[in-house]
């Protein structure tokens, strides 16, 4: 996990990434030739528009699974139109989700309200146990990663400003980051609908 670790952070950190060289348009065109592909290629998004160009493609193209660990279902990403459509379209076919949250302040959203009717959806809120192995194994200032079908990948390491690091098929990265989410996740709290009115 460590040579995993240090290659992202350096990806991530490079002062120049395909999303600040493409206009938007030609961005998405860039990542959809990468899916055709197949491409093991790996890539860099930063800002909200970008990332939400991958995200919305990661749903699309995601059949099984979606392991996603993330500060919550932040609005000002989950609530942009063509995102909360994968994501619910996504749910609706039939891909099983397990989230895993930082914190709960955004379980009144409406990704949350809808996520939470539907039984392959598992929500849970990650300890501060948890937390911290995040932080031993991916570096401090907390990343967001998400792992879909063994092989997809994106691993956000500035939060704030959506910069992220990402595959469509990288099973090695998948299976580092889905070993990670696994640990935490086996030690973290379940939310159920049931608990919404007491949170």
């Amino acid at each position: 996990m460590s040579s995993f670790s240090n290659k992202s952070s350096n990806f991530a950190y490079q002062k120049k990434s395909h999303s600040a060289m493409l206009n938007i348009k030609s961005y998405k065109s860039y990542l959809e030739r990468l899916i055709s592909e197949n491409s093991s290629n790996i890539f860099l998004n930063g800002g909200v528009e970008y990332a939400s160009v991958f995200i919305t493609l990661l749903l699309s193209n995601t059949k099984q699974y979606v392991n996603m660990f993330c500060e919550g279902l932040n609005p000002e990403m989950m609530e942009r139109p063509d995102v909360l459509d994968a994501f619910k379209k996504a749910i609706e076919r039939g891909v099983n989700f397990r989230i895993l949250m930082e914190k709960k302040d955004y379980i009144t959203c409406t990704p949350f309200s809808f996520a939470k009717e539907h039984k392959n959806v598992e929500i849970r809120c990650a300890r501060k146990e948890g937390l911290q192995k995040i932080d031993e194994l991916l570096g401090p200032g907390r990343c967001n990663f998400s792992v879909c079908d063994n092989r997809m990948v994106r691993l956000e390491v500035n939060p704030s400003e959506y910069k992220a690091v990402g595959s469509f098929n990288k099973p090695d990265w998948a299976e580092a980051l889905n070993k990670l989410f696994d640990e935490v996740y086996s030690g973290s709290e379940l939310l159920s609908i049931y608990e919404q009115s007491y949170i």
